[in-house]
């Protein structure tokens, strides 16, 4: 088994899911660094992030965090970012190579014979394949699910 699934203060499924991938789209290291060097170094890339997928919840989403993670003490400081929203959360990892996105076999580890309503779910990730990005793997992880991606500025900088 190459992921591993957490259940954060009884999260159950829903129809509508609100996806979002971790490092740099609803959390960046404190300071200038890229990468993060404990379980503490974090703070939320946006500061209206926990206020708007809070909101989402509240209208009846399954909220989701899919992300690639090797480091086990990554898995730790996910769980605290999700905890600290007091809403129920999925977090989906994949520790190995063969299952990191752009493979939606951590969708279906998650929703197995439950179904996801398509038109009204969405993936928020930073992994679009822009000029400055390290990859596609977000963007192709949404087009392989059948769901709309957006990036972390488009989704959290806008009123809506």
């Amino acid at each position: 088994m190459a992921h591993t699934v957490y259940n954060v203060k009884n999260a159950i499924h829903r129809e509508k899911m609100a996806a979002f991938d971790f490092d740099w789209t609803l959390v960046k290291p404190k300071g200038r660094k890229i990468f993060p060097s404990n379980v503490d170094d974090w703070q939320w890339l946006y500061p209206n992030i926990s206020e708007k997928i809070k909101k989402y919840y509240e209208d009846d989403y399954m909220i989701v965090i899919f992300t690639n993670q090797s480091k086990i003490w990554k898995h730790k400081q996910i769980q605290i970012v999700a905890e600290s929203m007091d809403i129920p959360i999925f977090i989906v990892v994949a520790t190995d190579k063969c299952e990191y996105k752009p493979n939606r076999i951590l969708l279906d580890v998650l929703i197995q014979d439950n179904k996801i309503n398509k038109e009204a779910s969405f993936f928020v990730g930073d992994a679009l394949g822009r000029k400055n990005d390290f990859s596609d793997s977000d963007k192709v992880f949404a087009e392989n699910i059948g769901i709309p991606i957006y990036s972390p500025e488009s989704f959290f900088t806008v009123i809506n």
